[in-house]
């Protein structure tokens, strides 16, 4: 089953592929790399593999995770397109959701 990892707010070129906003929990993603569908505003779909590069610590807080996606055009990553992930990847649930 596939669940919404997040909602992307903005997207960039990087030099080794497209880098996401917002930044999730770390302990939302599962190992990387793993494999994600973009789904537009329009409801089209794109596969692209997944990088998390955990940049952000937070004191007592989880850190947070950069997402980068490869296989994807930084113009098919809009404001408003969804990032889906299958709960089940790397053997275990997701453990927490972005709100």
């Amino acid at each position: 089953m596939a669940e919404r990892l997040l909602v992307v707010k903005d997207a960039f070129a990087a030099r080794s592929g497209v880098e996401i906003l917002p930044a999730v929990a770390s302990d939302a993603v599962p190992k990387s790399p793993f494999d994600v569908r973009v789904r537009a505003p329009d409801g089209s779909e794109r596969a692209a593999k997944c990088f998390a590069v955990v940049s952000h610590i937070r004191g007592p807080l989880p850190p947070l995770a950069r997402l980068r996606l490869e296989g994807v055009a930084v113009e098919e990553v809009v404001p408003g397109a969804e990032i889906w992930v299958d709960s089940a990847v790397g053997g275990a649930p997701l453990t927490s959701r972005p709100p």
